[in-house]
């Protein structure tokens, strides 16, 4: 399930990364759409400070924001498409700019040897950030499997003790 980075680097050679590019340049972006909520601004994002907090990057208690691995084909998928993706979510957290919702997206830029991403930005804590990557991948990921989903659901539970066992089951 993890990304396989030489797929993703056979399929975008060099002449396609510079074809999606042109039309990057040329056209620009689709439209952003709604902020997630009042709260957050449109950004142009540098790439290299975008954090994102996996299972591999974590320090030792630091609990991961996004849960799963990447996956090659939805990378290509995205990079593909670039310029039709809405921006990704960023949470500003202790000075560290947080990707919760976009790892994918995030990827496919990198891929494309973009230097800036447009992200809606805004402040928060590491708590929200953990919720609203979950949230996101729930509203429009992949469906959680396994260890994933096991982590899901303890997160949810942890997040929003209020939540019965029946609505945290209806949301995964």
């Amino acid at each position: 399930d993890g990304t396989n980075e030489e797929t993703v680097q056979d399929v975008l050679d060099g002449e396609k990364i510079r074809e999606i590019r042109r039309g990057i340049d040329a056209n620009g972006y689709a439209a952003p759409g709604e902020p997630p909520d009042p709260a957050y601004r449109l950004e142009e994002v540098r790439l290299r400070e975008l954090r994102v907090h996996d299972a591999t990057t974590t320090g030792s208690g630091t609990e991961a924001i996004q849960i799963r691995r990447y996956d090659a084909a939805t990378v290509l998928r995205y990079a593909y498409a670039f310029r039709e993706l809405p921006p990704i979510e960023v949470l500003r957290v202790d000075g560290e700019s947080l990707v919760v919702d976009g790892f994918h997206r995030r990827r496919a830029a990198e891929w494309l040897g973009l230097e800036t991403l447009r992200a809606w930005v805004k402040d928060g804590t590491y708590e929200e950030a953990l919720d609203r990557a979950v949230m996101a991948n729930l509203r429009h990921g992949r469906p959680f499997r396994g260890d994933d989903l096991h982590a899901v659901i303890l997160r949810l539970r942890r997040l929003h003790p209020e939540m019965t066992g029946r609505k945290v089951a209806t949301m995964v």
